[in-house]
């Protein structure tokens, strides 16, 4: 498995990235071996079980991920807290630091040793969280994309940039909000898996 791991702020453009991704490989290219991972996956999936609400096909739920930050009166904080809470105060404590790379894993198990298969991770997490999958692959089947975005920060967020410090292959882009910030994220994950085909 070719493994993309996207990291950036909030509104950096992460998700949008991973639908030109899946747009361009999975859609016109036809590459039949394709996964959308996030590392909060698992929080989505445990609120939506909590309040029994709905997980749409990008894996947001569809009640709360428009208002994130907006105070969820009974429960006493936002959305984005709460999956804070839920990462930093009950499951990294109990279970490890890496528990969500971990379960990130386990979950494509059944192809990670498959070359055919790509997997774009919008929220790739942590530094701890991208060194367990590097350190689970072959160096050159990771690839990490640092975004960033004019007025968008880790301000008030729990994550960060990963540093240089993990050696795998990376590489930054700006979106800039246009058509050449989607270009520019089709040329990359071309080189990084191969394809040289030109998007019609």
């Amino acid at each position: 498995m070719k493994i993309i791991l996207l990291n950036g702020p909030p509104s950096s453009g992460k998700d949008h990235a991973a639908k030109v991704i899946r747009n361009r490989f999975f859609k016109i290219v036809n590459h039949p071996f394709f996964r959308w991972e996030k590392m909060s996956f698992p929080h989505k999936m445990a609120f939506a079980r909590m309040t029994g609400t709905d997980i749409d096909s990008d894996g947001n739920n569809i009640t709360y991920e428009t208002k994130k930050t907006e105070v969820i009166p009974w429960l006493g904080v936002s959305y984005r807290q709460w999956q804070i809470d839920f990462s930093e105060r009950f499951m990294k404590p109990l279970y490890g630091e890496d528990i969500f790379a971990r379960m990130f894993l386990m979950r494509n198990l059944t192809w990670l040793d498959d070359p055919n298969w790509l997997c774009v991770v919008s929220d790739c997490g942590f530094e701890t969280e991208a060194c367990t999958i590097h350190a689970a692959m072959p160096h050159n089947d990771v690839l990490l994309i640092r975004l960033f975005r004019d007025g968008y920060d880790f301000t008030g967020d729990s994550r960060n940039y990963i540093s240089k410090r993990l050696k795998v292959r990376d590489t930054e882009v700006i979106n800039n909000g246009t058509r050449d910030f989607d270009q520019t994220i089709i040329e990359i994950v071309e080189s990084f898996i191969g394809e040289q085909r030109q998007v019609p």
